[in-house]
């Protein structure tokens, strides 16, 4: 959980915006990590949490974020076989088009984490590096047009968050 932790960090940073202890994306980062993503006293255990994310987010055909918590759910214990259940249990109850999103991601997102597994590593010896590098892969299986246009559209010519700690 604290490798994942840092890897959400990691991400925010990657995405171009500094996690400062004060800022938005720090208190919400913070956030995260201690009520959920701590090996200290969680909020609910982690395998039980990812199960509950999984249902929703395949609920809302939310691609980019199921795919990386399908990963999450991986690393926390979760069977891939179990995933696949998770699917199939939430496409029942929201239907066949959930249901078909639904495993189409599964399957695209194990393709990206035995891919990232294959490659040489980049980051030796830091687990949350490696973990962050898994999780740009995976993230990179689902690319989210939209987003990147907002992006660039909030950046403009400044680069990254324009020094605003968000």
């Amino acid at each position: 959980n604290e490798a994942l932790a840092a890897a959400f960090v990691d991400l925010f940073e990657v995405n171009g915006q500094a996690v400062r202890p004060s800022s938005p994306y720090g208190n919400y980062s913070d956030g995260i990590k201690l009520g959920f993503y701590t090996d200290r006293d969680p909020l609910l255990r982690s395998d039980r949490r990812e199960y509950v994310v999984l249902t929703l987010l395949a609920s809302e055909q939310a691609e980019r974020n199921l795919g990386l918590h399908v990963f999450i759910a991986l690393v926390n214990g979760i069977t891939p076989a179990e995933v696949v259940h998770i699917m199939f249990l939430t496409g029942v109850y929201r239907g066949i088009n959930v249901l078909t999103n639904g495993l189409r991601v599964v399957a695209k997102t194990f393709d990206a984490v035995i891919a990232a597994a294959d490659a040489p590593p980049t980051a030796t010896g830091d687990r949350s590096a490696i973990t962050g590098e898994v999780i740009r892969k995976v993230l990179s299986a689902f690319p989210d047009p939209k987003y990147d246009e907002a992006k660039k559209n909030l950046e403009g010519d400044r680069g990254g968050d324009g020094g605003k700690g968000w």
